[in-house]
């Protein structure tokens, strides 16, 4: 629809603004050219490609291969203790960046090619979900199972929460849209869904108790502080937000061990560097493809066999929750918009989604 190419340029106007703002033109350029190669090229190809039943099953298969991949190189990269991609970075003479590298209970949170141990766990997280609602992609319930159980496994192994959270709020989802009888149904327990994630974003907020002075800051501390500055900023400047250096010049004083100052909160984050226009943008990336795709299949008798609007609901209450604790651009808002595209514009295709009418009666006449 109109509205999704114009959420997807807002989004990437936004990209690109965020990074460039309040420096040189040439820097615009670069960063333009950047996001039109990394965001806007993938997604039109996938409008354009995935049209028919053999289209979206040839793309089904490399999403579900891409997912498994990925899982086991996290398990492979936790057991080894072997960061596989930083180690090309470093053959090839550019920089590995080797203090992001964590170990937790003796494993290496495993970062893959994103470079980033919760990154990596969220983009799994969505081919989990893509497994688990589409179950008339993988045929076999066996197979929908044991694909599952490897993906969780990627996800465990980049000893990330908030992916976690992220599927097993999905999942609850899905299962409450199952036993669902009827659209409206569906439309209840997704807002029961949004209702568990904004309990949960409620609960994990809470102020933590006070701790010895000689005691080194937990991560849960440093979100809290990082919060409460962050919308003393953000109410500054609430319309527009302000440029990230002028942003990061404000809240120097948290900047951490690693050397950066860890804007955890994407909307947040969205906030403070593009005020409430932007936020607005960012909110309406995840509510109204859903939204969309439900008007259609209760306005025109179109139906659903691959379970793709189940997807894109669940996948949405996933990541509304997720944003909370996680930066979600970079690799990630780019792969979220690229499945979505795809699979709207597989739903509004007639071959998959009109109901099959019985055959009119044949004429006697036309009997031989």
């Amino acid at each position: 629809s109109a509205l999704f190419w114009l959420l997807t340029i807002a989004a990437a106007a936004f990209d690109v603004v965020s990074h460039a703002r309040g420096t040189s033109i040439t820097n615009y350029s670069r960063e333009l050219i950047q996001t039109l190669l990394e965001v806007i090229l993938p997604i039109v190809s996938m409008a354009i490609l995935v049209h028919r039943t053999k289209d979206f099953r040839f793309f089904s298969t490399y999403v579900i291969a891409t997912g498994m991949f990925m899982a086991l190189t996290a398990a492979f990269e936790a057991m080894q203790s072997w960061n596989i991609y930083r180690s090309i970075y470093e053959h090839v003479g550019l920089e590995p960046v080797w203090f992001a590298t964590i170990w937790r209970g003796g494993f290496m949170r495993a970062t893959g090619p994103v470079f980033d141990a919760t990154s990596m766990g969220i983009i799994i997280t969505i081919f989990l979900l893509f497994v688990w609602c589409s179950r008339g992609v993988i045929k076999s319930t066996g197979w929908t199972f044991a694909i599952t159980l490897i993906l969780f496994l990627g996800i465990y192994f980049t000893q990330s929460r908030n992916p976690i959270i992220g599927t097993g709020i999905g999942i609850s989802v899905w299962l409450a849209v199952k036993f669902g009888k009827k659209l409206g149904s569906m439309i209840l327990y997704g807002a029961i869904g949004i209702a568990v994630a904004a309990i949960v974003v409620i609960i994990s907020a809470e102020r933590p108790s006070k701790v010895a002075s000689n005691l080194p800051e937990s991560t849960l501390e440093y979100r809290v502080r990082l919060f409460d500055r962050g919308v003393d900023e953000f109410l500054r400047h609430p319309i527009v937000g302000q440029s990230k250096p002028a942003v990061d010049a404000r809240m120097e004083d948290l900047r951490q061990g690693e050397k950066i100052i860890d804007y955890v909160n994407s909307y947040l984050y969205v906030g403070l560097l593009s005020g409430i226009i932007g936020l607005t943008i960012f909110v309406g990336l995840f509510i109204t493809l859903p939204a969309h795709v439900f008007n259609k299949l209760k306005n025109s008798g179109f139906y659903d066999p691959e379970g793709m609007s189940v997807f894109l609901l669940c996948l949405s209450i996933s990541f509304i929750t997720m944003s909370f604790f996680t930066w979600i651009f970079g690799a990630i808002l780019p792969i979220y918009l690229l499945l979505q595209c795809a699979l709207v514009g597989r739903l509004h295709r007639r071959e998959a989604l009109v109901r099959p009418t019985a055959m009119p009666p044949v004429p006697s006449a036309q009997i031989i």
